[in-house]
C-alpha cells in the first residue's frame, strides 16, 4: 500500500471512530493548560509520537481556528527553535456538544 493511501485510510478510521475529535480535545487541553507550547511538548505530555500531534494542531489552527501562533523559542526537548502555540478561542464556547 502506498503511504498516501495508508494516511488517507487512517484519517477515515479516525473520523469514523470519533478518535480524531477526542485527540483534538486532548491536544487543545494541553495547549490551554500550558499556556503556550510546542508540538514536541504536547507529544511529551500526552506520551504520544509527534506525528500524532502535528495533524491535530493543524486542524485546531487551520480548520477550527481555536489555536494560533504564540511565539518562537527553543524547544526544551529538541533544542531547536520552534513555533509555540496558544489557545485563541474557547473550545467549549464554540463546540458545546463536547
Amino acid at each position: 500500500m502506498v503511504t498516501a493511501e495508508t494516511t488517507e485510510e487512517t484519517f477515515k478510521e479516525l473520523n469514523q471512530s470519533g478518535e480524531r475529535e477526542k485527540r483534538q480535545l486532548q491536544v487543545y487541553n494541553i495547549i490551554k493548560g500550558l499556556g503556550a507550547c510546542s508540538n514536541s511538548m504536547i507529544a511529551h505530555k500526552l506520551k504520544l509520537p509527534i506525528n500524532c500531534i502535528t495533524g491535530r494542531v493543524n486542524e485546531l489552527r487551520n480548520k477550527l481556528k481555536l489555536v494560533g501562533f504564540s511565539h518562537k523559542d527553543t524547544d526544551p526537548y529538541t533544542k531547536r527553535k520552534v513555533i509555540y502555540w496558544k489557545v485563541v478561542r474557547d473550545w467549549h464556547k464554540e463546540y458545546k456538544k463536547v
